[in-house]
């Protein structure tokens, strides 16, 4: 099942209500909590079944993603041409690895996704590029134009440029080359499509080895390409800031299961519940849930000054990521003492009541507690920097020097 943020908004006479539960109402309310359930997310993204019992981490934290080790990728520069045609044929590209592979979203200890996917990137001054190329014996895309792309099979690229884990986007692209670009302010599934002007200055093309919408045959593959100007991610810089500037990133394949009728491809419905099957979501970066959205687990792309062929660069891993990983999971655990007893703990001792494991902590946090919200502070261990995050999940840094 997804975990879901949802935005709950209730209209009730406090009046008709005791003291606790009027205070509670008054918190839903201000707060616009986001309490997490097992729903079905109906949209664009799936559902799928998962063992009864979920595993907790260090931090006593459920989920099926237990250590905190994103995948890491090295994103070499490039000075040649590359024609967007959805085929990696350029020397440049065939000199670049596939070393982007997929895995079931839950996590590499789930079954391996059906069909191989995998990806890789380049970039220059002025575009960040991208390839993936994704097996299918049965290419299917909607029918209708105005269908969102997510009804069918699609591909979606994730960038959080500055890794705050708000104010990133989202690419997605169907087997005909249909894009859609969201913006997302929070890490609450509430996009907004990107407008025309964005759109028209993302370059994009699709390949396939086989028929679109055509059953009785075997197809081999559909390939997308893009180009995304660099100036669309970095709020107008026409570069990357400097070697070895990370990003936080992912990509997310999300696939369903066709069976032909009547010379028709229709989603498999399962005879038990009478419903369509859930799509399967096959990524870069595992999540640990049915929830893509969740930049703090996406990978790191590390951009290299040096080309491809130069040598290869180490990955620089920030040790500021594992405080930031730690602030994570207090507010993991203030969202569940929230659902437990409609307020914020004050103090992080409160937050072994909901399993939270202290001993665990490496850092010396803080809770900040204004009324209705928090904030949680960390110092790095040179002490040069506090990191923080607050109830809303937004996380920034405080030069201490």
């Amino acid at each position: 099942m997804y975990y879901l943020a949802l935005s709950v908004n209730i209209s009730i006479t406090a009046g008709y209500m005791n003291n606790f539960c009027a205070k509670l109402l008054k918190n839903l309310i201000a707060f616009k909590v986001y309490i997490i359930l097992m729903v079905f997310f109906l949209s664009c993204t799936g559902t799928q079944n998962q063992p009864s019992e979920i595993p907790v981490n260090e931090y006593g934290n459920p989920g099926y993603v237990i250590s905190f080790n994103p995948k890491k990728y090295i994103c070499y520069k490039t000075h040649n041409q590359i024609i967007i045609d959805g085929k990696a044929d350029e020397d440049i590209w065939q000199a670049t690895p596939w070393n982007i592979e997929f895995a079931d979203i839950l996590g590499d200890h789930f079954p391996k996704p059906t069909f191989l996917t995998r990806a890789k990137m380049l970039w220059n001054n002025y575009f960040l590029f991208i390839i993936a190329e994704m097996s299918d014996p049965n290419l299917k895309a909607g029918d209708d134009e105005k269908a969102e792309i997510c009804d069918n099979n699609f591909f979606s690229i994730l960038i959080d440029n500055n890794g705050d884990t708000h104010n990133f986007i989202e690419l997605q692209f169907n087997v005909n080359g249909r894009l859609n670009l969201f913006n997302y302010k929070s890490n609450n599934f509430k996009g907004e499509k990107g407008n025309l002007n964005k759109l028209r200055a993302i370059k994009s093309s699709t390949y396939v080895e086989g028929t679109i919408n055509t059953p009785y045959d075997e197809d081999k593959y559909w390939s997308l390409e893009v180009a995304i100007p660099i100036s669309l991610l970095t709020n107008g810089n026409n570069t990357i800031a400097f070697a070895g500037t990370q990003w936080r990133m992912n990509f997310n394949r999300s696939q369903f299961n066709y069976i032909i009728v009547d010379g028709y491809y229709k989603k498999e419905i399962n005879s038990e519940t009478g419903k369509i099957y859930p799509n399967e979501n096959w990524v870069w970066a595992p999540i640990g849930e049915n929830n893509i959205y969740k930049p703090e687990l996406w990978g790191f792309v590390q951009f290299s000054d040096n080309k491809i062929n130069d040598g290869k660069d180490k990955f620089n891993y920030n040790t500021d990521e594992d405080l930031k990983w730690e602030l994570r999971n207090i507010y993991y655990a203030q969202n569940r003492y929230f659902l437990k007893n409609g307020t914020y703990a004050k103090k992080i001792k409160d937050l072994k009541s909901v399993g939270f494991k202290t001993k665990a902590l490496k850092y010396k946090p803080k809770i900040k507690h204004n009324t209705d919200k928090y904030t949680i502070s960390a110092k790095t261990a040179n002490g040069q920097l506090t990191w923080n995050i607050n109830s809303d999940g937004l996380v920034w840094p405080n030069n201490n020097e």
